[in-house]
């Protein structure tokens, strides 16, 4: 999945394919290629805002926790465990 991703990210890049409507197939690519971080995952897809996601990075860096910044996400009540889950599920496969 990751090297499709990176595929077709390479071919919106260089113009071979239209830019979906869906913001949430460019963020699913970009996550699956490694292009994008959970935290930005869920922002790009309109699951959190920027401000959100910034205050999350600060709040994961004072804690220095060895908890994944995913859980942390959870734990701010910015994401659900199941979006999480999902997306995590997606990356494996």
């Amino acid at each position: 999945m990751e090297e499709v991703a990176g595929y077709f990210l390479f071919g919106v890049d260089e113009g071979y394919f239209e830019i979906p409507d869906n913001s949430q197939i460019l963020s699913i690519a970009g996550f699956l290629a490694g292009k994008l971080r959970t935290g930005e995952y869920f922002m790009n897809s309109g699951t959190i805002s920027e401000t959100e996601l910034n205050s999350a990075v600060e709040t994961y860096e004072k804690n220095k926790d060895n908890k994944k910044f995913g859980q942390s996400l959870i734990e701010l009540g910015l994401i659900t465990q199941r979006q999480l889950d999902t997306i995590l599920l997606i990356k494996e496969e």
